[in-house]
């Protein structure tokens, strides 16, 4: 260590500055490599969608509770899977936020849905909920 610190004095005060401005560089480089996570890479859209239906439908989900307990009578309503919102089709048993957001987002792709075949390709849905979606939903 004596031998490597001797060196180091040997240099001149133009080669240590350079040697300093080197270790410095270095250090730049470490610390902007751990911030480019933040700087180049921010959630995408659909993430921060997907988050705020999550976040809206936590708050929903006990306003409905709320709404079911307090009513005796369960309202059957159809609803129209090509004009429905997220917080419509939210209602409908085994759909949440993100499959919620899957559906609308294939939706607006194709212009609406024109058979139940271009539903089912947006995710793979158990027999239950499709059997719950062809009995509370209509494409038009």
């Amino acid at each position: 260590m004596k031998k490597i610190l001797s060196t180091y004095f040997d240099l001149n005060s133009a080669e240590r500055r350079g040697i300093a401005v080197l270790l410095c560089l270095l250090a730049l480089l470490v610390l902007a490599r751990s911030a480019m996570v933040y700087i180049i890479a921010p959630p995408a859209p659909g993430k921060r969608l997907q988050n705020k239906l999550t976040a809206s439908w936590e708050g929903r989900k006990h306003e409905l509770a709320a709404t079911a307990a307090a009513s005796d009578t369960t309202v059957n309503a159809i609803i129209n899977i090509n004009t429905a919102d997220s917080a419509s089709l939210l209602t409908l048993e085994g759909i949440g936020p993100a499959l919620t957001h899957r559906i609308l987002e294939r939706r607006r792709q194709l212009g609406g849905f024109k058979n139940y075949g271009q539903v089912w390709a947006v995710y793979h849905f158990s027999d239950a909920v499709k059997k719950e979606l062809l009995e509370k939903t209509r494409l038009n």
